[in-house]
């Protein structure tokens, strides 16, 4: 980051990055796999979204995975009318 040109400061670059990454193990945080169960789940049924078809699977996550996603993460699509 620090490496990026500061739009708030032309020709100087921006301050870095004062916080610290740690990695861990989801064996260590049952969070983890929490949270990588969810993001899995919404990536499949993004993907079968966005190929416009898929398996039953990412069609059964659709009732979890949109109101996670849409208007959430993602913007609610705008209606074509």
């Amino acid at each position: 980051m620090q490496f990026l040109p500061d739009p708030a400061r032309p020709g100087e670059f921006m301050n870095p990055f004062m916080g610290s990454i740690e990695f861990a193990d989801s064996k260590d945080h049952p969070q983890l796999q929490v949270a990588d169960w969810a993001a899995g789940a919404t990536r499949q049924w993004a993907q079968w979204m966005a190929g416009g078809g898929g398996d039953q699977f990412s069609r059964d996550l659709e009732s979890v995975a949109r109101p996670w996603l849409i208007d959430g993460i993602w913007p609610a699509p705008v209606s074509e009318t």
